[in-house]
């Protein structure tokens, strides 16, 4: 198997660039790898060390961001409520609001983190914004998708009332997703409709599957969908004094979560990232619509 990791030069100028370019960046010449073709043909070109960062950046910083925003609005909260107790803290740090103005603002940073990151590559993002097939295969990606739920779903609800269990509502992060989008709908449309989908999609489908894929489009599929569910996933469930049967809740919400991540990767890696992006937009777009105006559903 060849590595994608050592530079290649070009054989009509001499420039040394990274395989996942697929024409030179400095005189325009044209790849004749065929392996390269087949695995880069439709991904953002970027070296191993950027979809690093890229995925790094995601991953950690976002929580870095939450975890220093948090401490802001809670000690903002206590500057401002000098006679407020424990409980009232706890309370008020659990609420929607606070929750969005940690969720929402480390959003917002973090797109402008990696939008700087991404800064050269905006033009080849724009690139495969310019077909209408990826639109088409994203909107198939969605049907996927959304077929998948309503059939694991009813598979769910089988299996919960056979074992004599209460079926398990919605996970925690999509519990708080509702809070927050039910408190703030036009911002919620923004933050968790466009927002959030961008940062994810460049986070693990740009930055993981492209790192990934170097050695091997199986290994990227399978590790990214993995990676993406579990980051939905509330680890804290482990712990939960208070409800054992929770963590348990939280795995039998994960597998539409992986399916999804399939699914983007797979429309990443044929279609681009336009056709990822869309999908995964339009999979948040409607489920969030559907909370504000059907909030019982």
């Amino acid at each position: 198997m060849k590595t994608f990791f050592a530079k290649r030069e070009c054989p009509s100028c001499g420039c040394r660039h990274d395989p996942a370019y697929l024409s030179c960046p400095k005189c325009g010449a044209q790849t004749d790898d065929p392996d390269a073709l087949s695995i880069f043909k439709k991904q953002i070109p970027v070296p191993w060390w950027k979809n690093l960062i890229f995925f790094l950046t995601g991953l950690i910083g976002l929580s870095i961001l939450a975890t220093i925003i948090s401490i802001i609005v809670e000690l903002s909260f206590i500057a401002g409520h000098p006679g407020a107790t424990t409980d009232d803290l706890i309370q008020y740090l659990s609420s929607a609001d606070a929750n969005f103005a940690v969720s929402g603002t480390a959003y917002l940073l973090l797109t402008v983190a990696l939008s700087l990151v991404l800064w050269k590559s905006w033009k080849h993002i724009g690139k495969s914004f310019a077909s209408w097939v990826p639109f088409v295969a994203a909107i198939i990606g969605y049907a996927c998708i959304y077929g998948f739920n309503l059939f694991y779903n009813l598979i769910m609800e089988l299996c919960y009332q056979a074992a004599g269990r209460p079926l398990p509502g919605v996970n925690a992060n999509e519990s708080a997703l509702r809070a927050m989008a039910l408190a703030y709908p036009a911002l919620a449309l923004i933050v968790f409709g466009l927002l959030g989908p961008l940062c994810e999609e460049i986070t693990y489908r740009i930055g993981l599957f492209g790192f990934l894929s170097r050695f091997g489009r199986v290994l990227a599929y399978i590790l990214t969908a993995v990676v993406f569910g579990f980051i939905h996933f509330a680890w804290g469930s482990l712990f939960s004094p208070s409800y054992p049967g929770q963590a348990l809740d939280e795995l039998a919400n994960l597998p539409p979560y992986i399916f999804a991540g399939l699914v983007f990767g797979f429309l990443y890696d044929r279609f681009g990232f336009a056709a990822s992006f869309t999908a995964h937009f339009t999979n948040n777009l409607i489920s969030l619509i559907v909370t504000i105006t059907l909030p019982g559903k």
